[in-house]
């Protein structure tokens, strides 16, 4: 994993002097940017870049591997935890100043799904079913576990637990301290959305068109409830009410006890992203690529934001914005009153996982004892689901079997093209400085 810190001092010592254009220096000082929020994301080049919450601009860049596959990031205080499914298969943390590494361990397989923090333990599962609890302090391992298949959702943790699912079907719950199995339940179908837990109880859905809510106990089910499409888009638990979207173009409002339904609301277009819940307002991405903002209480939908392509990341709300990826290739900053545009940032390739603000007097660490849903300090309840719907599989094992021709290794193609002709520059200016002396 290279960042555009750590590749300066690779250039500086060989002298090519051709980072400031091959990978980007940070347009800000690390001094300057301590106390302001920033926004950080990953798109399909393997890229995790951070923006101005602002105006969008881009103030670094991190390269994490050479397979396109968005990054997923979570973070705590100023340390950015980040996990990417490509040639190096690691999990690395990141200085959110300058996007500069820290510490990285290797892992058995890639990963696309979002780690998460608690207690002072990284928790991430991998493309090969293996589920890490990592020490936050040095990157060593603590304890694995092994599922079936693959697990492409963000754990959950609370009161001891973790509870997660995988393409197996099936939702584990185990003990944060040693990653013994509490219980197991399956499903008919892969999980691609967090479970969330609320009180007593731990709902879980599944491709199987199945919300499921469940005794956060023992595992035992204690009602379900069917809709008529596959369920990728975590539910969200607020005051009795659990809020789900379906690939049916439905969104449905349940009672949180028994699963009856309270009212449904048509979206046009399948669900695939997972929703934030904030005072009172549903802000939820369909694959007709609006981003919604949907009051509960009266059903009314507040506003409607195009992005021009569907939408696959979980809102994130942040003072008095909402940023969300789009497959338009973009990174939206939308107003939370109005809906309008405040800045869109493109970028090189589509934007699968969710935008993360990162501020250095924020401990998200808290945010992961997930009761009623999974809040911050923001008040958002969200959740981040998988970048790949099922449809896209085939797709990425497509980019996988891809082969790069040349490339200087940690720079990518158009970097290795930009840093040749930049240090051809710098040579033959040096030659001519040379010739020109008496």
């Amino acid at each position: 994993m290279d960042s555009s810190c750590s590749r300066r001092r690779l250039v500086q010592a060989v002298g090519v002097g051709l980072s400031a254009a091959a990978v980007g220096i940070p347009r800000a000082s690390a001094e300057e940017r301590d106390e302001t929020p920033i926004v950080v994301v990953g798109a399909d080049d393997n890229e995790l870049r951070a923006l101005d919450t602002e105006d969008g601009e881009e103030l670094w860049t991190t390269n994490m591997g050479s397979r396109n596959q968005s990054p997923h990031a979570t973070a705590d205080g100023e340390t950015i935890y980040v996990g990417a499914d490509t040639d190096s298969e690691t999990v690395s943390a990141l200085d959110f100043k300058d996007g500069s590494e820290l510490w990285s361990v290797t892992t058995d397989a890639g990963v696309r799904a979002k780690p998460v923090v608690g207690n002072g333990t990284l928790y991430v599962g991998t493309e090969d079913g293996t589920f890490y609890a990592i020490d936050t302090a040095d990157g060593s391992i603590s304890w694995e576990f092994e599922a079936n298949r693959a697990i492409r959702t963000m754990p959950t943790v609370s009161d001891g637990s973790i509870y997660i699912g995988s393409d197996d079907g099936s939702v584990y719950a185990l003990a944060a301290e040693s990653g013994g199995v509490e219980w197991t339940y399956e499903t008919a179908s892969v999980i691609r959305a967090p479970p969330m837990v609320n009180g007593s109880l731990l709902y879980a859905v599944s491709n199987d068109n199945s919300l499921y809510a469940l005794d956060r106990r023992t595992g035992d089910q204690q009602w379900e409830y069917e809709t008529n499409g596959g369920i990728v888009s975590s539910p969200v638990v607020e005051d009795g009410t659990v809020i789900v979207g379906s690939g049916d173009e439905m969104i449905y409002a349940l009672d949180a006890s028994n699963g009856r339904e309270q009212w449904e609301i048509s979206t046009t277009d399948p669900i695939r992203a997972s929703p934030t819940f904030v005072d009172g307002i549903l802000y939820i991405g369909n694959d007709g690529g609006n981003l919604m903002a949907i009051d509960v209480e009266d059903r009314s939908e507040r506003w409607s934001f195009p992005t021009r392509s569907q939408i696959r990341t979980t809102p994130t709300v942040h003072d008095g914005s909402v940023y969300v990826g789009s497959d338009v290739n973009s990174v939206f900053s939308v107003n939370v009153e109005s809906g309008n545009k405040t800045w869109e940032t493109e970028l090189p390739a589509t934007v699968r996982t969710s935008p993360i603000v990162v501020s250095p007097t924020k401990d998200e660490s808290e945010d992961t004892d997930f009761e009623n849903g999974s809040g911050d300090d923001d008040g958002n309840i969200s959740a981040e689901e998988s970048d790949d719907s099922i449809e896209d599989e085939q797709r990425d094992e497509e980019n996988d079997e891809q082969e790069v021709a040349f490339e200087i290794p940690g720079f990518g193609v158009e970097g290795t093209i930009v840093g040749l002709g930049i240090a051809g520059y710098v040579l033959s200016r040096i030659e001519r400085v040379r010739n020109e002396k008496p």
